[in-house]
């Protein structure tokens, strides 16, 4: 399972958050070099809930949050 973000202007620097905690890569969890795409692989019944991308610039920032439900393994 692979998320996205993207935000206009630069630099940007992207954070990645689950139920409001940071992510980090380690075990299924994978990030890119820019943070800006999440992959869990495989994705599981515990990827379930809130899932938060915060874009950061100089000039501001901005979150946008989707909710994922896994049905299954």
């Amino acid at each position: 399972m692979t998320l996205s973000c993207e935000a206009g202007g630069s630099p940007v620097s992207y954070s990645w958050f689950k139920d409001n905690e940071i992510v980090k890569a380690g075990g299924r969890v994978s990030l890119s070099s820019d943070n800006q795409t999440l992959t869990l692989d495989p994705g599981s019944r515990n990827d379930s809930g809130s899932s938060t991308c915060l874009a950061t610039n100089a000039a501001s920032s901005q979150n946008d949050t989707v909710r994922l439900d896994v049905l299954c393994n």
